[in-house]
């Protein structure tokens, strides 16, 4: 349950962060109203970034294998929800929403490994430099 608990405050983290870096993105990109790869490299940056130091700090207290543990979760849920919030924006007259997500759930992996690639490393390094108790 402690497992389950920490991946759901790591995710709602990660999710407020981004809704918090969509709702900016018109004052930090005034003007742009067309596909805007540098908006998407920071956001795709941001939770690299996030996932890599909270999962170090996570390391150094509990050990490499809860934190993965946890960050695994978090990296498949986070992926999933990133999934539907796009599919849910996208869909139109032209595409329904089951078939946009089926045509993106490739996504999924994506995003996931956004999320849990850095996290691994940053949970290997934590354990690494912990302090032996």
């Amino acid at each position: 349950m402690r497992l389950l608990l920490a991946a759901i405050v790591r995710l709602v983290a990660l999710g407020v962060g981004l809704a918090a870096y969509y709702a900016a993105l018109p004052a930090l990109f005034p003007g742009s109203t067309d596909a805007n790869i540098g908006a998407g490299l920071l956001a795709f940056g941001g939770i690299v970034v996030v996932s890599l130091g909270w999962a170090f700090a996570d390391a150094r207290r509990r050990g490499a294998s809860s934190t993965i543990a946890t960050w695994a979760i978090v990296a498949v849920a986070f992926g999933v929800l990133w999934l539907v919030r796009l599919a849910t924006l996208e869909a139109d007259d032209s595409m329904t929403l089951v078939d946009r997500l089926r045509l993106d759930a490739f996504l999924v992996v994506f995003t996931a490994g956004l999320v849990l690639v850095p996290a691994a490393l940053g949970a290997a390094l934590g354990d690494r430099l912990r302090s032996p108790e």
